[in-house]
This record gives C-alpha cells, structure tokens and sequence, in this order.
C-alpha cells in the first residue's frame, strides 16, 4: 500500500508541476530590452517571470543569444536539471540576464554545439540534450571504454 501511495503523490507533484509550467506567464519578445533588461526612458517594464529579479522596475532575465523566447524556461529547467545545480550556477544573482560567469558563456557553446548536432540528423527531433552527456553533473560524464 505504502508503494502504490508513493507511486500516486509522484504523480500528483508532476501534475501539479506541470500545471504550473503551462500557467506561468511569459515575457513578450517586444518587452525585452538591450541585454534583457527594459530600462526608464518610456520603455516598457518586463513582467515578473520564474526568471526576473522581482521588486519594482523589475529586470527581465532574457539577455537571448541562443534561446528563443518561447522555448527559454523549459529549457532553463531542463538545464537545472541535466546540471543537478541551480540557477545562480551559471546567472548572476541579482540580474541572470548579465554574461559576467564563465560558466554562463561555456552553457552558450554547449546549447549552440546540442542544436548544431540535433540540426544535422535533419528530422527537426531532439536526438541529444544536455542530459545525454551531463546526467546530473556538472562536467560530462565519460563514456567507459570499449575493451577489444
């Protein structure tokens, strides 16, 4: 009994994990400004996302390069999780659209290298994602190797 109420509340907290990813509310691409950021001077303020500093005048965390806008949280979330580490691993704490990490800048290459290589399979699907290699670490896991 206790197995079947395990295997029904992981359930449930995807569903509701779910739920809330469909209903999270998105940036308009025309709200971003220069670097991400939509700053005094008549421009439009960027409404508050899972990704934004919060408070008043907030700053949008989308400083776009490789992303597009309709796929960067899910993608983001799917990073977190390829990675096994948070946010503020890669971003600033403060305004994660800023590039000042390293980190930030190899993730960059590393999503441009994924697109690149499921782009060559010419079938328009997801063959390789940063999970692929990176299961929950931070460096890519090597493969073992063959022995002949």
């Amino acid at each position: 009994m206790r197995n079947l109420w395990n295997v029904f509340s992981t359930l449930a907290a995807t569903a509701i994990f779910a739920a809330v990813l469909v209903t999270v509310p998105q940036t308009p691409l025309n709200a971003q400004g220069k670097g991400g950021a939509a700053k005094g001077g008549g421009g439009a303020k960027a409404k508050a996302t899972p990704f934004s500093s919060g408070g008043a005048g907030v700053v949008s965390a989308y400083n776009l390069k490789v992303l597009t806008a309709q796929n960067v949280e899910l993608t983001m979330q799917n990073i977190t999780l390829a990675l096994g580490e948070g946010c503020i691993f890669c971003h600033e704490l403060n305004d994660l659209s800023l590039d000042t990490k390293p980190k930030k800048a190899k993730a960059l290459m590393m999503l441009e290298m994924v697109r690149d290589i499921n782009a060559k399979f010419g079938d328009g699907k997801t063959h390789v994602t940063c999970w692929t290699c990176h299961r929950a670490s931070t460096t890519p896991q090597l493969a073992k190797a063959a022995i002949n």
